[in-house]
C-alpha cells in the first residue's frame, strides 16, 4: 500500500527556513488536504521504520505528509523548526536512536517556553537518563511541565520519585494504567509535546528491547496510548526514540514501531476537539468539595465523552479527567491529581 502513503507526500529541504515554509505552501495548496503532519528522519533506523509505516493501511486521504529527511549541523535547529510547522498547524513526528538525540530533543521543546506544556517519559526516564542543569531550571520556573506514564515501583527509586516529587512531575503507575487504559487518556489530552522511548514496551512484544527489564506496556496498550497522545489539540511534536536496526533483522520491532506511528496518526487524524472549549457546547455537573466548602464544576462533551474539571475562581484553568474522576469526586474522594489543583484556589 506504499503509494497510498507516498501520493500525498513532500519531501521538503531542511537546509534553511525558506525552503520549509515554499514546501508547506505547496502542500497547502492541495484544496483536499485538511490535516498535516511532518517526518524528521533522523537516521537510517528511522527509515526502516518509515519503510514499515508505508505498508500499513492509509484511511487519511486528506492528510498532508511533509518528510524532512537531512538532519545535521547545517540544517536550521530543531527548537526553530518545531516552531515553524506549530505555526503553520503541523505536527512534527521524530523518529531515530536513544542516545543521539534525547538531549537535543528536551533542549529543543525547553527552548519554546512553553507553559502549559506536557511530556510523557517511559518509567526509568530520570535515572537512565538524567535531566541537566537547564532542564531542571525550566521545570523550576514553569516553563516546561512533566508528565511520567507508565513507571514500574520496583525499578524506580524512593530518590527518583523524590526528584521527581520535587520538581513537580506528575507520575502514573503501569499497573494503574493496565487497570483501565481510560486513565491514561486525560494525561494525555494537553500535551505539547511527547517523548516515546520503545525500551517501555514487553519485551515480548517487542524483541529488541534493550537491558534486563522485560516488563512494560504490552503492544495494544502503547498504541492506545500514542492514539491519545496524537488526539491532543496541542501537540506540537512527538518523538519516538529507541530502534537499534542492527539487532532486528526480520524487522519485527520495526514493524511494532511503525504500529505506535499509526495509532499515533489515527489521534490527529480523527480524534482531535478544538484546542478551546466552548462551553456552550459541553454539559456541566456539580459536585460540592466539603474540605474546601467550594463547588466543583465537571464538564462533558457529549460528542466525544470527554470530560474536564473547571478549577474554581479560574475559568480558563480546565483540567482533564475521566467520567471516573468525575464519579468519586460526587463521594467526596477526589483524585490526588484533581486535589491539586482544587488545593491551590
Amino acid at each position: 500500500m506504499q503509494e497510498n502513503w507516498t501520493f500525498n507526500t513532500r519531501k521538503i529541504s531542511l537546509h534553511n527556513l525558506d525552503s520549509i515554509k515554499n514546501g508547506i505552501n505547496e502542500l497547502k495548496s492541495d484544496l483536499n488536504i485538511l490535516k498535516n503532519v511532518a517526518f524528521l528522519i533522523l537516521d537510517e533506523g528511522a527509515n526502516v521504520i518509515y519503510n514499515e509505516l508505508s505498508h500499513l493501511a492509509y484511511p487519511f486521504n486528506s492528510l498532508g505528509i511533509i518528510r524532512l529527511e537531512e538532519h545535521s549541523n547545517n540544517s536550521i535547529p530543531l527548537h526553530e523548526l518545531i516552531q515553524q510547522l506549530q505555526a503553520h498547524g503541523i505536527t512534527l513526528l521524530i523518529i531515530g536512536s536513544v542516545n543521539a538525540y534525547y538531549t537535543e530533543y528536551l533542549e529543543s521543546i525547553a527552548k519554546t517556553s512553553l507553559i502549559n506544556s506536557g511530556l510523557i517519559i517511559h518509567q526509568e526516564l530520570i535515572t537512565a537518563y538524567p535531566m541537566d542543569a537547564s532542564l531542571i531550571k525550566n521545570i523550576k520556573e514553569g516553563h516546561l511541565h512533566m508528565k511520567q506514564l507508565g513507571h514500574q515501583a520496583h525499578l524506580t527509586s524512593a530518590e527518583s520519585m523524590h526528584q521527581a516529587n520535587e520538581l513537580n512531575i506528575e507520575s502514573i503507575r503501569l499497573g494503574q494504567i493496565r487497570q483501565n487504559i481510560d486513565r491514561a487518556e486525560p494525561w494525555c489530552r494537553a500535551t505539547d509535546h511527547a517523548l516515546f522511548f520503545t525500551d517501555s514496551l514487553r519485551a515480548t512484544d517487542y524483541p529488541v528491547k534493550h537491558g534486563t527489564n522485560t516488563g512494560g506496556f504490552f503492544y495494544e496498550e502503547a498504541c492506545k496510548i500514542t492514539q491519545f497522545i496524537g488526539a491532543s489539540s496541542h501537540l506540537s511534536s512527538f518523538c519516538f526514540l529507541g530502534y537499534d536496526p542492527l539487532q532486528d533483522q526480520d524487522h519485527r520491532s520495526a514493524a511494532v514501531f511503525a504500529q505506535l506511528i499509526w495509532y499515533a496518526i489515527e489521534g490527529i487524524y480523527n480524534f482531535r476537539e478544538d484546542k478551546s472549549i466552548v462551553k456552550s457546547k459541553l454539559t456541566r455537573y456539580t459536585v460540592h468539595a466539603s474540605h474546601t466548602d467550594l463547588d466543583i464544576h465537571f464538564w462533558k462533551n457529549p460528542e466525544s465523552g470527554r470530560w474536564w474539571l473547571e478549577v474554581p475562581g479560574e475559568p480558563d484553568h480546565w483540567i482533564s479527567c475521566t467520567y471516573d474522576d468525575y464519579l468519586e469526586s460526587s463521594y467526596g474522594e477526589f483524585s490526588p491529581r484533581l486535589l491539586r489543583a482544587i488545593n491551590k484556589v
